[in-house]
């Protein structure tokens, strides 16, 4: 009887240890997940103005989202709405592209959603907090679809940018080719650059002007040696 008591008891002890060895595992993730963290890393791409691809010292790249942050989107693809994404994304590439910046967690969120992308606050190297100057300027909106700790500052500073119709709440500035040049090579527009692309453009409109003309010669040729054949026939 005692053998089958110890026999039994040793069974149970074989389930409780990993369970509680499990758990205290979990606590101890868990824990390490809500301590503020820091990481200074270098932007090497911005995808929108709330999501940036980053490398860290070991020269991998990540996929970081800009917690509290929502960046505009095609909506009813109107050209205002076309120019505020590309406005949004301009001012992020202008601050961050190829500069290092330090990220930091927030205590309340997961290191990383569903689409293995990291959320993170970005502090630039003058100190200022990048998710709260997109949202202050207007340049992207509010989002807590991922909880966090500072939803609430974050809620007053959209409201703020609201009222004095900043950015995405007021006017949007037409499009120009000066907003399409900088969001598409990350570059500011310069006066060589202007100069370039206007020789490039006359260049292809030279080249479309010769290959028409072409065209056109070969088919003349070909209608005369029509013609022949037929009087020939």
């Amino acid at each position: 009887m005692k053998s089958i008591t110890y026999l039994t008891c040793l069974i149970l002890a074989s389930f409780i240890y990993p369970v509680s060895s499990f758990a205290a595992d979990v606590e101890q993730e868990v824990k390490a997940l809500f301590v503020p963290t820091f990481e200074k890393v270098e932007v090497e791409e911005v995808v929108s103005s709330d999501n940036i691809i980053v490398k860290d010292e070991n020269g991998e790249l990540s996929s970081v989202k800009l917690i509290g942050l929502s960046s505009p989107i095609f909506g009813s693809g109107s050209l205002t709405n076309r120019c505020e994404i590309f406005e949004a994304e301009r001012k992020v590439k202008q601050l961050t592209i190829n500069k290092t910046i330090t990220l930091r967690n927030d205590e309340t969120t997961s290191l990383k959603d569903y689409k293995d992308d990291k959320y993170r606050y970005a502090i630039l190297s003058d100190g200022r907090n990048l998710n709260e100057l997109l949202l202050r300027e207007g340049i992207v909106a509010f989002n807590a679809t991922i909880p966090f700790s500072e939803e609430d500052k974050y809620e007053k500073i959209e409201e703020a940018a609201q009222k004095e119709g900043l950015g995405i709440w007021g006017n949007t500035p037409a499009c120009n080719f000066k907003s399409f040049y900088e969001a598409a090579f990350s570059a500011p527009l310069s006066i060589e650059s202007t100069f370039l692309g206007i020789a490039i453009f006359q260049f292809l409109q030279f080249v479309l002007l010769v290959t028409l003309a072409v065209a056109l010669l070969l088919i003349e040729k070909i209608r005369q040696w029509q013609s022949e054949k037929q009087d020939r026939n």
